[in-house]
């Protein structure tokens, strides 16, 4: 407990001068410290609005940091390729890039830690080599760093859009039209956090899509992010009446069901950080896709 003797803010909100005194924390922890009575006046517990008087005595209980790791665990994934730099993999559906904090569940960097696979930690070390990410339900191409400078170059270059991502979807309905460009900004549900949707006052997001084969009641379409918003591909679909077939978000009931997401990350194409080499990478659809497309009766 580490106490503070008021000598000159006198009248002074007690919560503005801990925020001087303590500047490593935030206003609203703060606040909790506050409400929790790890923040007390001459011992007592306070509000953040009591304004302090002359030789009032402040004891602040520090906030004690968060231990915070990410505990491999085995799991398969794919590598594709691996260099010193970066490394390429193929993501499984049902796993999530990167643990929550204070999960333990299973996700792709625990699965590479388990590997021993040495991802750059940068500053989060809960996230360690991420430099894009994928949903949880959608399977495919990743790359994740293993060096600073790959790790640098790489954010540069997806912030950028000089990172190829293509995807390839299978949605609801025949489309007419044989490609086409989906512009519609992208933000948060208020009515359901967990989803998104499109708003006026959301983020920009673009959508490039290209018609690959049609079924009777279904299309097999290419999708290129010009943006990478969370969800974007599932939800630009939906707003132009294709939702992505096994939607268990987006999808709404049609004749043609699947036990998962139809969406898969297929290519990505990249200059590699240190080589200057262009990386090209493509992998073959799904079975389960070809599954579906037979059902469908695509085009031979």
């Amino acid at each position: 407990m580490k106490t503070i003797i008021n000598e000159e803010n006198n009248n002074e909100r007690v919560d503005v001068f801990v925020a001087q005194v303590e500047q490593d924390l935030s206003r609203a922890e703060i606040q909790r410290l506050i409400k929790s009575g790890d923040i007390l006046v001459n011992g007592e517990k306070t509000k953040a609005s009591y304004r302090l008087l002359a030789n009032d005595r402040v004891s602040i209980n520090p906030i004690e940091p968060e231990v915070l790791e990410i505990i491999p665990k085995p799991y398969p994934i794919e590598v594709i390729y691996e260099d010193d730099d970066v490394i390429v993999i193929n993501k499984p559906q049902g796993i999530v890039v990167y643990p929550g904090a204070g999960k333990e569940g299973d996700s792709v960097v625990s699965a590479l830690l388990f590997n021993k696979v040495k991802l750059f930690e940068a500053a989060d070390p809960m996230r360690p080599g991420i430099v894009h990410r994928l949903d949880k339900d959608t399977s495919g191409l990743m790359v994740l760093s293993k060096s600073e400078v790959a790790h640098e170059k790489l954010m540069l270059a997806f912030k950028e859009r000089e990172v190829v991502r293509k995807y390839v979807a299978l949605v609801d309905g025949v489309m007419q039209h044989n490609f086409g460009t989906i512009d519609a900004p992208v933000g948060r549900d208020d009515l359901n956090r967990t989803r998104m949707k499109v708003i006026n006052d959301g983020r920009s997001a673009k959508t490039f899509f290209t018609v690959l084969a049609r079924g009777q009641h279904s299309t097999l379409v290419e999708a290129e992010l010009y943006t990478g918003r969370t969800h974007q591909i599932r939800v630009h679909m939906q707003y132009i009446k294709h939702s992505i077939i096994g939607d268990p978000i987006y999808r709404k009931k049609t004749q043609i069901k699947a036990d998962q997401l139809m969406l898969q990350s297929y290519k990505v194409e990249f200059m590699h950080p240190t080589r200057n080499i262009e990386m090209k990478f493509e992998l073959p659809i799904r079975a389960d896709f070809k599954e579906v497309m037979e059902r469908d009766h695509y085009e031979k």
